[in-house]
């Protein structure tokens, strides 16, 4: 089972583009919270939202969310973060979408994929190249994984590793197709470069050839 997370918020009292920017003058973050038996509007001081956001697997964990100042006061949901929407600019949070799960239903999460044995893989002259780095799975809210991870160490030039190679908990069913590429492995240029010499080597036979021929040529002229 998932640990919970855990974050305050308050009631929103004032909605509109206008009270939106003034909470961000403050140093707030203005939010919804919805769900089955929930909908309403809130606020999250901003520091704390990137606190939450830096967790390991905080986009796919759940969250204690706590309404500090809501009716009746101190009411809490067990939430996911379903999206966080960001200056393109500056990459502050403007936006912020909470999701009141219901415990007993299966709900869709994005789970990400974390590579394992990549220092191995270097060692051996390969690098990995990332492809899909989440996958989308359907479960309870508690079996929801905080990672899935894929272990590349043994990967030779041109192996790939797709989500069918995922090793699936039980209850979870995943929903990205399974051949979606993961990770693949390929060498490095100093790694290809070692490969493609030998190559070169006929040219130089060649090189000589023509140059006695010309030294010939010329010696017949005289």
């Amino acid at each position: 089972m998932a640990d919970e997370l855990q974050i305050a918020v308050a009631a929103r009292k004032t909605t509109g583009k206008g009270a939106a920017r003034q909470l961000r003058r403050q140093g707030w973050v203005p939010g919804s919270l919805y769900g089955p038996s929930v909908s309403r509007t809130v606020q999250v001081r901003r520091s704390e939202l990137e606190r939450l956001l830096k967790v390991p697997g905080a986009r796919t964990r759940l969250v204690r969310l706590v309404v500090q100042d809501g009716q009746p006061a101190g009411e809490s949901y067990s939430v996911l973060i379903k999206e966080v929407q960001r200056d393109p600019v500056a990459l502050d949070p403007l936006h912020v979408d909470f999701y009141a799960v219901p415990m007993d239903r299966p709900v869709r999460a994005t789970v990400p994929v974390l590579l394992e044995g990549v220092e191995t893989l270097e060692r051996r002259g390969l690098v990995p190249a990332v492809g899909e780095r989440e996958v989308e799975v359907e479960c309870l809210p508690t079996a929801i994984p905080r990672y899935f991870t894929v272990d590349v160490a043994a990967l030779e030039d041109g192996d790939s590793l797709t989500v069918a190679d995922l090793q699936v908990p039980e209850g979870v069913q995943v929903l990205t197709d399974p051949e979606t590429i993961l990770v693949s492995a390929v060498a490095t240029r100093e790694q290809a470069g070692e490969t493609a010499a030998p190559a070169a080597t006929p040219a130089e036979p060649e090189r000589i050839t023509r140059a006695r021929k010309a030294a010939e040529e010329e010696e017949e002229a005289q």
